[in-house]
């Protein structure tokens, strides 16, 4: 199989810091940070780290994206913690659910003033629209905002399915792999285990990790030889 393109830790930051420069800061202390305006340049931005996020925290795919509606993220005028991806718009036909991660969470918390003060604004509209009464995304247009978005962090084209396989990668290294076939979506463990490849942050931490094994195993050693030489 062809092997799966994966951003890097380092890369997965530039690429959240080119779509909105603020993010590190709004992160790092969402009180302080002014909520965006409705409408202009700071609506897009929250729209488009929104939609990095789903893929990148939440393994949503592009086709999913452009169909999620406002009230499967948002109720009372905040957001859910736990994400379901309906039936109705999976791959498979069947509901999934997905917990929200913080940095998620605070980016659809940013991104709900902008879309929900509106008097009479319909919850059943479009979560990714061109604007907050527009007409919705369509799969093409979210590639094009990822793409953009590569370009400018590390001067590489990014596309949804890079997203959705760093979000895999990186859960098989802390979970099962029975738990990221459910968060996936999966029907089968055999989709699932091509996420078990390592990229060059595992390789790296795998040598750093062995450097340090070796040079404690060298202490160890020395300290078993002087023991027996006393």
């Amino acid at each position: 199989m062809k092997h799966l393109r994966v951003l890097s830790d380092g890369e997965e930051s530039k690429l959240l810091e080119a779509v909105d420069s603020s993010f590190s800061d709004w992160y790092a202390d969402p009180v302080r940070v002014p909520e965006i305006d409705p409408v202009g340049g700071s609506w897009r931005r929250m729209r488009n780290m929104v939609a990095v996020l789903l893929m990148l925290d939440a393994g949503v795919r592009v086709g999913e994206l452009v169909q999620l509606r406002l009230t499967d993220l948002f109720y009372n005028n905040a957001p859910v913690r736990k994400l379901l991806i309906r039936a109705e718009i999976a791959k498979r036909k069947e509901v999934r659910e997905v917990p929200l991660s913080d940095r998620l969470y605070q980016a659809l918390k940013r991104f709900c003033p902008g879309r929900l003060l509106i008097e009479s604004f319909p919850l059943t509209q479009r979560l990714m629209s061109r604007s907050p009464e527009g007409n919705g995304l369509t799969t093409r247009a979210v590639e094009k905002i990822k793409k953009a978005a590569g370009v400018k962090a590390f001067g590489e084209s990014v596309n949804p399915h890079m997203l959705r396989h760093t979000f895999a990668t990186k859960l098989m290294r802390i979970t099962d792999m029975a738990t990221v076939q459910a968060l996936l979506g999966h029907k089968n463990l055999s989709s699932t285990s091509v996420y078990t490849h390592p990229n060059s942050d595992d390789k790296a931490r795998a040598i750093e990790a062995l450097g340090k094994e070796n040079g404690l195993g060298r202490r160890q050693r020395g300290d078993n030889q002087g023991e027996k030489g006393d």
